[in-house]
């Protein structure tokens, strides 16, 4: 059995108010105004889900040298180190029924293959996950 994550299946979606103050330090951290970095970052997505960059840091890089502003390694570290934190969040909390469901798949012998539109940081937390 597959299960597609998107958006909110396995884990809860990122609430607007708190994505948007975690642009706005990821901006901060580097320098570059909110707005701008908000709609690049925003816009990024499907080139971040889909490999467009290797991690997340060099995403960041790439943005904030697009808007206009070379930073140094370690506000990127900074952002990145921000916008972790945030994913880390949401990954170690999963749906209570979402476990439930995997658990019982697993209990039954079915084999679970989980796909999601995930951006870098998360592979790593992976593994750190009760999803895992």
């Amino acid at each position: 059995m597959c299960i597609r994550d998107r958006f909110g299946t396995l884990v809860p979606v990122f609430d607007r108010t708190s994505y948007f103050a975690v642009l706005d330090n990821c901006a901060d951290a580097l320098g570059v105004e909110r707005e701008c970095f908000r709609n690049t970052f925003r816009a990024d997505a499907a080139m971040r889900t889909t490999g467009q960059w290797a991690n997340l840091e060099e995403n960041l890089a790439d943005i904030a040298r697009r808007l206009g502003h070379e930073v140094s390694a370690e506000a990127i570290g900074e952002a990145a180190a921000i916008r972790t934190a945030y994913t880390r969040q949401h990954l170690m909390n999963p749906h209570p029924d979402a476990l439930a469901a995997l658990a019982s798949l697993r209990e039954a012998g079915v084999p679970v293959q989980v796909i999601s539109d995930c951006s870098p940081e998360t592979p790593p937390l992976w593994s750190e996950s009760p999803l895992a």
